[in-house]
């Protein structure tokens, strides 16, 4: 089974198979990356449980069992997914998820390779890379008024002249401190800065 960095599947910009659990996507995930679960949120439950209960052999049993029934459809998946080109599987760590569906994808003839270091290192790229930003002289002008004063219509239509714009609120996907998240989806504070890291660059 290949590896890959993360720089590299962002560089090549192959598709990218995420294969944690349906929760654990929704949370935080590579942009563009599509959602493949070996496990669903309960049954992630359930192994992580054994996990502590009874240890690593009990767990990867109980995995097996779960995942082994399955393994077709994760075959006809990621050839639907990928089309049959050249594409990458994470997890968490870069662990026993991701490298169980590789493998197989791989003796299955499927191109695919393993994203060393899981979503951490997708994260650790983006921490850095905000931290790089915020040493830099970039000069900023921030747009202030109290809540409907237009302020994102502002933006929109800077942005739209061309003007670099910052849309924190539109990053946070939230209203501000009158309408909060009405009407927009939930986003963790890992999915924001992950979206106003890719905005800085």
């Amino acid at each position: 089974m290949k590896k890959i960095s993360i720089d590299e599947a962002l560089n090549k910009k192959i598709p990218l198979l995420d294969v944690r659990t349906p929760a654990e996507f929704e949370k935080f995930h590579i942009p563009g990356a599509v959602n493949l679960p070996i496990f669903s949120n309960e049954e992630r439950e359930v192994v992580g449980t054994t996990y502590k209960q009874k240890g690593t052999e009990a767990a990867k049993d109980l995995g097996i069992s779960i995942v082994s029934p399955l393994l077709p459809e994760f075959y006809k998946r990621a050839k639907e997914l990928t089309n049959h080109q050249e594409f990458a599987v994470y997890c968490w760590r870069g662990g026993m998820r991701s490298k169980s569906l590789a493998t197989i994808f791989e003796m299955m003839g499927l191109p695919s390779l393993q994203v060393e270091g899981g979503i951490r290192a997708y994260r650790q790229k983006v921490t850095t890379g905000l931290e790089d930003f915020s040493t830099q002289s970039t000069p900023y002008l921030v747009l202030e008024g109290l809540t409907g004063t237009s302020k994102t219509e502002i933006l929109t239509a800077l942005e739209k002249k061309g003007y670099p714009v910052i849309d924190l609120e539109g990053l946070a996907a939230h209203r501000g401190s009158v309408f909060g998240r009405v009407d927009l989806p939930e986003r963790s504070q890992k999915e924001f800065e992950a979206k106003l890291y890719h905005r800085l660059k």
